[in-house]
């Protein structure tokens, strides 16, 4: 992708269409990870305040006890999501131009890494809770006389 777009000409319109669809499909991807495959959030309940008037907060049923983790992983994952766009962009950003491209390729390569190896533990800390909770209604619902 990014050597195609080395080989257009160089356009102002370009260049815009392209930094808003990174930005798109970033945003998307981090809020598809934080609320879908990780389900970090929760409608508040109707008779909770709500903090800063957003209906959402953090689940209650977590594995790690300190939210700050949780908060941080959220930066984290976004921070490494804008890294693939470095990837994408080594052409045309100019201060990565002085930067060896297989170092700059390594360290991204890192940083995914890193990001999936995230993913995979928030992602599996969920289906650990849905699967405990859904046997704690399996054994509930039993009628043991």
């Amino acid at each position: 992708l990014s050597s195609f777009r080395s080989t257009l000409p160089d356009s102002t319109g370009l260049l815009v269409i392209w930094f808003i669809s990174i930005v798109i499909s970033t945003l998307y991807s981090f809020i598809w990870d934080v609320t879908m495959d990780w389900g970090l959030f929760e409608r508040c309940p109707e008779n909770e305040p709500k903090p800063f008037g957003i209906p959402w907060r953090l689940r209650r049923v977590r594995l790690f006890k300190h939210t700050s983790l949780y908060v941080g992983i959220i930066v984290l994952d976004f921070v490494m999501r804008l890294s693939w766009t470095i990837n994408l962009s080594q052409n045309s950003i100019k201060f990565l131009s002085g930067m060896n491209k297989d170092i700059l390729t390594t360290i991204l390569a890192v940083v995914e890494i890193t990001r999936r190896g995230c993913w995979n533990c928030f992602r599996m800390e969920r289906e650990h809770i849905r699967v405990c909770s859904s046997l704690q209604r399996s054994l509930d619902s039993l009628s043991l006389y």
